[in-house]
């Protein structure tokens, strides 16, 4: 690579890490390594943020069926629960159970793009 071609990628990443430095949240202080937090601006209301809290602490149960425990353990993989009653099994937990089931038909788009990066021999 040519100096020039090094002077000129050094300046664009320059002019790109500057933008990312100010939003990141950290300023560097003085000549040391030392770095400064400071607060990010946001789009949520403390209110909203209460109320996702509040809701989350209803059942603190994520996304992915994940448990909140604490402790060592921190957290432990929901899954579903049956009791047996009445000689029957019914759901005996919180997790969503009309979830649709898969289908491993693809359209003619999905088809094509698989063909495209899964063609056998290059």
């Amino acid at each position: 690579m040519s100096i020039r071609k090094s002077i000129i990628l050094a300046s664009l990443v320059g002019a790109i890490a500057l933008p990312v430095m100010a939003t990141s949240g950290t300023t560097i202080v003085g000549g040391e390594g030392t770095v400064q937090f400071h607060a990010m601006p946001s789009t949520v209301t403390r209110a909203q943020v209460q109320k996702e809290l509040a809701e989350w602490r209803k059942n603190p149960v994520s996304a992915d069926g994940y448990r909140e425990v604490g402790g060592e353990a921190g957290i432990r993989m929901e899954q579903h629960r049956y009791d047996f009653r009445d000689g029957k099994f019914i759901h005996a937990d919180n997790l969503p159970h009309n979830t649709p089931k898969l289908s491993l038909a693809m359209t003619p788009e999905e088809r094509a793009q698989w063909e495209a990066t899964n063609r056998a021999g290059g």
